[in-house]
């Protein structure tokens, strides 16, 4: 019973992982944008 429990915990804490993995990445290719210079 407890397993059942846990398993939709489980995706939920995958769901977050994944959204957070995400914007980080598009914060990375933000950040990336931002470094190089606009001239270039």
């Amino acid at each position: 019973m407890h397993t059942r429990h846990r398993e939709p915990q489980l995706l939920g804490n995958e769901a977050t992982l994944e959204r957070m993995a995400r914007i980080l990445a598009a914060r990375n290719i933000d950040l990336a944008d931002a470094a190089l210079p606009d001239d270039a």
